[in-house]
């Protein structure tokens, strides 16, 4: 027989990670996290196995035991940054820059 094990809900497993629940809903979207799973077809609730949930947690974790590892920047905290536009000197996206430029050429045409 085997040892009975406790399924975890969602919110213990925001209380587990510390995540936000907008963050843990956006890495189960994406495929990052494993999704909760309904005890029975068309169940409302759904649950964790504590197997495949601390298993993907354990992933997540940096290696302590290796000496280069440093805690500075989490997996997660790095797998949602998404790149950010640089940005110029006048705090306005290059892109955004050249149609201000344009629009502005427009109307100072003399016609």
């Amino acid at each position: 027989m085997t040892a009975p094990f406790k399924l975890i809900s969602r919110q213990e497993a925001l209380a587990i990670t510390g995540l936000p629940e907008s963050t843990m809903a956006l890495l189960i979207k994406r495929g990052q996290m494993p999704a909760p799973q309904p005890l029975n077809s068309g169940g409302r609730r759904k649950f964790w196995h504590p197997d495949v949930f601390y298993g993907w947690l354990e992933r997540q974790l940096p290696d302590t035991s290796a000496p280069a590892a440093t805690a500075t920047s989490s997996t997660l905290e790095s797998s949602l940054r998404t790149p950010r536009r640089r940005r110029t000197g006048s705090g306005v996206a290059p892109d955004a820059q050249t149609r201000h430029a344009r629009r502005i050429a427009e109307l100072n045409r003399i016609d």
